[in-house]
């Protein structure tokens, strides 16, 4: 399943990031699941795997690059394992270029 999420920071700065997750989005793990930029300069890296990490009735997808995690999407899935239309999420500092580390906002695009 692919999905384009616009991540923002708390200043307002925001890019696009491409998902790539398998169609059971809740067993995407690094091996299985991809992330890539669509707006240069605002992360470190360009792309990477995905984890996703399952509560009891949602999930948390974090963006990885090796085994280090660079941002992540709270509940991104609901627990029907359907991608919610927006929330919350965290960006480490030393992955981020432009963008304030500490809190994001992300909202499903396409």
């Amino acid at each position: 399943m692919k999905y384009v999420v616009q991540v923002s920071d708390s200043d307002g700065n925001a890019c696009r990031i491409r998902l790539n997750l398998p169609l059971v989005k809740s067993k995407a793990v690094i091996s299985n699941s991809t992330w890539s930029v669509m707006d240069e300069g605002w992360l470190k890296y360009r792309s990477g795997g995905c984890n996703m990490y399952n509560n009891d009735d949602s999930g948390d997808l974090w963006l990885c690059v090796g085994k280090g995690w660079t941002l992540g999407l709270v509940e991104f899935i609901d627990g029907w394992s359907v991608a919610n239309d927006s929330g919350s999420g965290l960006v480490y500092a030393q992955y981020c270029v432009s963008f304030r580390s500490g809190n994001i906002t992300w909202a499903l695009i396409s």
